[in-house]
């Protein structure tokens, strides 16, 4: 999934719970009877570790209204995790059934106690995490797609495609037969999203054509919008600016460099130097001359005057 799928709000927790480290089970001898019971159904020991230290950060929490959203993610995420480990029906409720009863039994009465759903199988419950998820997300998604004019990138119009569409059934299915277990379970999880039927979002793709001289005029096309690319012709603003700015400053380095090193230029400077040097003693010559000059005709003043003292006209 591109970057702006990853930070949606229902990844939230999805994220706390992948990224746990410590074990809140350590010293609760209730909780570690519930690995080995896992581990008889799969071998994939990584997978377990990571859900028991979800399912013991969220028994130590408090009651209340958190307890049951960190349920509900925390339900859908352990849910996720089996399906990529299981094949069959029997194994996921299982696993289920047993992370519910280590809940009932290591909760104390003042702390979480989750619930897990499990008349479901493993495609119900894909219907029902992106039916969550959408929920979770929808007002999310359509401040985004509003601020990019409705502009997103191929990955996202895949997802968002996909979960409109799911939704759409899954609301359809729910309407029709109010009885439906699932349905019930889902009201509980996203209310609102159900009860009125949620607008439905959707986005264009915009692609911005980039023509590079240097590959003989081809032209390369990407897509603009929400999500991520891995297409390698795709082209973003600090490629573009890059693409400017070093052609630009390999020029003057090359200026440089000629300037500094070539022998032409350097007896261009040094006839400058020259020519600089024969002005500045042309213009050296000219100040003495003047000189000279001023002071021959301020002695002939000297003189004329000295005349002038003693001449007496008869």
């Amino acid at each position: 999934m591109g970057s702006f799928l990853e930070v949606l709000p229902s990844q939230r927790y999805y994220r706390k719970f992948d990224s746990l480290s410590l074990d809140y089970c350590f010293s609760e001898d209730k909780a570690k009877n519930v690995k080995p019971q896992l581990i008889d159904y799969d071998k994939n020991k990584t997978v377990y570790d990571k859900i028991l230290k979800a399912f013991c950060f969220v028994i130590f929490s408090d009651k209340g209204e958190k307890c049951n959203e960190q349920c509900y993610n925390l339900y859908y995420w352990i849910g996720d995790k089996l399906s990529s480990v299981f094949n069959n029906k029997i194994s996921f409720l299982n696993v289920i059934k047993i992370l519910s009863d280590g809940f009932r039994n290591t909760s104390s009465n003042n702390k979480c106690n989750c619930i897990f759903f499990s008349d479901t199988d493993k495609e119900n419950f894909k219907r029902m995490k992106i039916v969550h998820d959408y929920c979770e997300d929808h007002e999310t998604i359509k401040q985004t797609l509003r601020a990019k004019n409705n502009v997103c990138s191929n990955e996202f119009q895949e997802y968002l495609q996909e979960a409109v569409s799911t939704y759409n059934n899954v609301y359809s299915e729910c309407e029709l037969d109010r009885s439906l277990s699932y349905c019930a379970e889902l009201r509980k999880h996203v209310t609102g999203c159900l009860s009125k039927k949620l607008e439905d979002l959707t986005c264009e793709l915009k692609e911005v054509s980039l023509k590079l001289e240097d590959s003989g005029g081809s032209n390369y096309r990407s897509s603009d919008g929400l999500g991520s690319t891995n297409d390698p012709s795709t082209f973003n603003s600090s490629q573009i600016f890059m693409s400017i700015f070093f052609p630009v400053v390999g020029i003057l380095f090359i200026s440089f460099m000629i300037y500094k090193f070539t022998p032409l230029l350097s007896c261009i400077r040094t006839q400058l130097r020259r020519k600089t040097l024969l002005g500045n003693n042309l213009d050296g010559e000219d100040t003495h001359e003047l000189e000279e000059y001023g002071f021959m005709h301020k002695n002939l003043n000297l003189q004329r005057r000295h005349l002038n003292v003693y001449y007496h006209p008869s």
